[in-house]
């Protein structure tokens, strides 16, 4: 039987059940090859992923949520790269804000040559907010995580820093979930403002609805009833 590698010469004289053997053989040699392909991809991938995970998390240890931000402005390399810190930056969304709350982080994580060669700016940081069809549904504790999100991000630009505009889109409530609920239909955005917050309508040139000061909690009780009124229509 043949174990080494297969060339004419090591083919030349074999018969006709030989070459079977020999065929068989290297068919299985594909078939491990490909398992073990398979497997080390794999570990490149939780490597990959872990290693992404932990740079927002070394960001976040330095900088918090304005350290969370510079990272993702910042750009990643490649399109593995930006699928991970979309990822990383979605569980992090999740931890921030009310676990109630359904949140969607749908931007595309932008490319670093983006960023660096042509001089892009990262405008903006979207959120995307589900409103729950329930009523009574509670918003301090979405109100009291986008409140500290907000007084970070104000009091770093204030030092002059640059970072993406905090935005929280918000959708209407389904009544079920659908295969594109990750692509969420915003009907109104909360913007932040260098002095509180701002409630826009999202489609076409913005319309400001209403402003606030630093605690956005009314805004989100107005929006929530614009949402589920926008549900029925």
């Amino acid at each position: 039987m043949i174990t080494g590698p297969v060339n004419e010469e090591t083919l030349a004289g074999l018969d006709a059940q030989q070459l079977d053997d020999a065929l068989e053989a290297a068919r299985q040699r594909v078939t491990e090859t490909r398992e073990l392909e398979a497997r080390y991809i794999q570990e490149v991938r939780l490597v990959h992923e872990r290693l992404l995970h932990r740079q927002l998390e070394q960001a976040l240890a330095e900088g918090g949520a304005v350290g969370a931000l510079h990272w993702w402005a910042q750009g990643q390399r490649t399109h593995d790269d930006r699928n991970h810190a979309r990822t990383a930056m979605r569980r992090w969304v999740h931890g921030a804000l009310a676990s109630r709350a359904q949140v969607w982080l749908y931007d595309h994580c932008p490319h670093r040559y983006d960023v660096a060669e042509k001089g892009l700016v990262v405008e903006a940081f979207n959120i995307a907010w589900r409103v729950s069809p329930d009523p009574n549904d509670e918003l301090l504790a979405l109100a009291t995580s986008l409140n500290y999100l907000g007084d970070a991000l104000r009091a770093a630009e204030r030092t002059g820093q640059e970072l993406p505009q905090l935005r929280i889109q918000v959708c209407p409530p389904r009544a079920g979930m659908y295969f594109d609920d990750h692509v969420p239909d915003p009907c109104l955005t909360l913007r932040l403002t260098p002095s509180g917050w701002d409630l826009t309508t999202d489609a076409g040139a913005p319309i400001t609805i209403a402003t606030g000061g630093a605690d956005c909690q009314p805004l989100l009780a107005q929006a929530r009833t614009i949402a589920q009124a926008a549900q029925h229509r």
